[in-house]
């Protein structure tokens, strides 16, 4: 974590309208954003805006009756009921005006749908993402089935053939029409045409959210079966994470600074063993693992113990302070992160990828503490060649794990190392530009894969606010839709992970030298002190963004396959088939904020359309 901004737009954005109960609203007057027909692409051209003033994503009480309806005379008991009733009242509407200026928190009230739907021969399922106003709107609605018929025949030219074709041969076709205002874009998507594995998409287990989760599981256990259930599930109201970085050792949320052998000079490693806290990690770890079998794990070190490093501190503190640079430093960290994936699998969590360094470019300082170590390309090729001649083959070693805007840092890692080292490359979304970086890489190295394994929100201005969690929420999604999670598979990636699983409302816990933006990091779900029912936590917007890619639309190990679409579609669209559950699943999002995309799918002659909202994204599945 290393870039102080907020993923929340390249211009100004009206700050729009929040769902309330149907009774109520408000809407709040901003500036426009200028016409956002292309999405960002870059992380520098993001700024942290807003207009403040109202905020109406809370629950808004009906007036009170007027109590000129109580006739005297009265009993003094009756005096005493009157008076706790209008009080009662009174209180009721406090707390509603207080909920509409943000002053009193209260639950979210967004019309989700997130349903479960399963499709068949005869129908498919439709889930409706919308925005209004630059806000949340409808957050992945369940529509009414869409109806395919397989008997029915498309008459014309243009679709002759089509009633025999199964839909890998034909998902769309533009229909025949001589008004462009009404004719639906084309969609077609060939499932013999496969592209990347998707390894799977969610968040960071750190020893803070542990921490969090493991206090719920301990005073609320019923609490934390369901909220794990949200996070790693597939079914009703579920983000489906399936794949989860955590740190080897402490990170910046953590409760204290520890690695996994602190025991001074241990060169034999004798005394290796996780910290208490991790192993509170790995425990819910292994939590997540029994809801989702197919979650995919990657272990990082934030830094190695402090007696392999020159100036013998866990922190970064600067340049200087890095791995002791002789072969029995080398050879020993090395037996650390073997022995560290060995601990891993050895309390039942197959590990699927490890990076050798967080952030290997970041110089900690500037007021921040916390564990962090330089590391230039070559310290990488040699430790990287130890750590493969004693690491199982089943886990893969990633190289880099940093920001975009370094190409070059991979780039002679992998020319330097021997064939089979490294099986990709790791990145960070901070500075850079995402489409440049995996295109380069790709092109020198376009068998190696590609993961986003780090990219943080916060809340606005940089202030913990948990309330302000769903603001400016069409930018926010149209961003992390298309450079972390759906959209940029279209560029390689296989895999996107937010920082923060969850938090609690003071956006930590973290280190206590911690300080600034990083206490203001959003995370997928915070959980509140006092939690003790679902309405306490608050899933935020960066939950039901990553939803939008969970396990029940693209399952661990799903294909992307190859789609066309006709000129002019102002978004993306994507196309997974999940081979076990034998689905298709079709994400398309539209870029303009103002109109509204159509397109029309065939599924074996049958046509269907489809309407993409404004700024909104549609995601429809089918049998395969």
């Amino acid at each position: 974590l290393s870039f102080p901004g907020v993923h929340a737009g390249p211009c100004p954005v009206s700050a729009g309208m929040a769902l309330a109960p149907p009774d109520a609203c408000c809407v709040e007057a901003g500036q426009d954003c200028e016409d956002s027909t292309l999405a960002p692409t870059s992380i520098t051209d993001l700024k942290s805006l807003s207009t403040g003033g109202l905020d109406c994503d809370t629950e808004i009480s009906m007036a009170a009756p007027k109590p000129a309806q109580l006739a005297p005379p009265v009993s003094a008991w009756r005096r005493l009921l009157y008076l706790v009733v209008v009080g009662t009242l009174v209180a009721g509407t406090v707390v509603a005006t207080l909920r509409v200026l943000s002053l009193w928190p209260g639950p979210r009230w967004f019309a989700s749908g997130l349903q479960e739907c399963v499709p068949t021969a005869r129908s498919g399922c439709l889930w409706v993402t919308t925005v209004e106003d630059g806000q949340a709107g409808q957050l992945l609605m369940l529509q009414d089935p869409v109806v395919l018929d397989p008997g029915v025949d498309c008459e014309g030219e243009a679709c002759a053939g089509l009633a025999s074709q199964p839909i890998e041969q034909v998902f769309a076709r533009r229909t025949s029409t001589d008004d462009p205002s009404t004719t639906p874009l084309s969609i077609h998507v060939d499932l013999d045409k496969e592209l990347q594995t998707i390894v799977g998409y969610g968040a960071t287990m750190t020893q803070s959210a542990a921490f969090l989760l493991s206090a719920l599981k301990k005073d609320s256990p019923d609490l934390y079966n369901d909220l794990m259930l949200r996070l790693f599930g597939t079914g009703n109201q579920s983000a489906g994470v399936s794949f989860v970085r955590f740190p080897i050792g402490s990170c910046d949320f953590s409760l204290r600074e520890a690695t996994w052998d602190d025991s001074t000079f241990d060169y034999s490693l004798e005394n290796f063993a996780p910290d208490a806290d991790s192993e509170v990690m790995l425990e819910i770890l292994g939590d997540a693992k029994k809801i989702q079998p197919d979650l995919a794990l990657m272990a990082t070190p934030w830094s190695p113990p402090a007696w392999l490093k020159v100036l013998g501190k866990i922190d970064g503190v600067n340049e200087e302070n890095r791995l002791i640079n002789t072969t029995a430093a080398y050879r020993v960290y090395a037996e650390y992160l073997v022995k560290a994936a060995e601990v891993v699998e050895q309390r039942g969590l197959a590990l699927a990828y490890m990076s050798l360094q967080n952030e290997p470019y970041t110089p900690p300082g500037g007021g921040a503490i916390y564990p962090g170590m330089r590391m230039e390309p070559a310290e990488q090729v040699q430790l990287g060649a130890l750590v493969r001649e004693r690491l199982p083959r089943s886990i893969k070693l990633l190289a880099w794990d940093h920001n975009w805007d370094h190409t070059e840092f991979p780039l002679e890692v992998l020319k330097d190392s021997a064939a089979g080292t490294f099986a990709g490359v790791a990145w960070h979304c901070y500075s850079g530009t995402m489409e440049q970086a995996y295109q380069t890489l790709q092109h020198a190295y376009p068998n190696l894969e590609t993961h986003m394994t780090e990219c943080v929100a916060l809340f606005d201005n940089g202030a913990c606010d948990v309330s302000t969690g769903m603001r400016d929420f069409a930018v926010n999604h149209q961003w992390d839709m298309t450079h972390i999670f759906a959209g940029a598979a279209a560029h390689g990636a296989q895999s996107g992970i937010k920082y923060a699983l969850v938090a609690d409302e003071t956006c930590g816990p973290v280190l206590p030298e911690l300080h600034y933006w990083k206490r203001a990091i959003r995370p997928l779900v915070t959980i509140p002190s006092n939690a003790r029912s679902m309405d306490d936590l608050i899933f935020q917007q960066d939950f039901w963004t990553m939803a939008h890619s969970g396990a029940q639309f693209i399952e661990p190990g799903a294909k992307r396959v190859t789609v066309t679409t006709s000129s002019g579609f102002p978004g993306f669209v994507e196309a997974f088939h999940n081979k076990r559950a034998k689905t298709v699943t079709l994400i398309a999002l539209n870029w303009h904020k103002a109109e509204e995309v159509n397109a029309m799918v065939w599924h074996k002659g049958q046509p269907v359309s489809l309407v993409v909202p404004p700024g909104g994204t549609v995601i429809f599945q089918v049998l395969s």
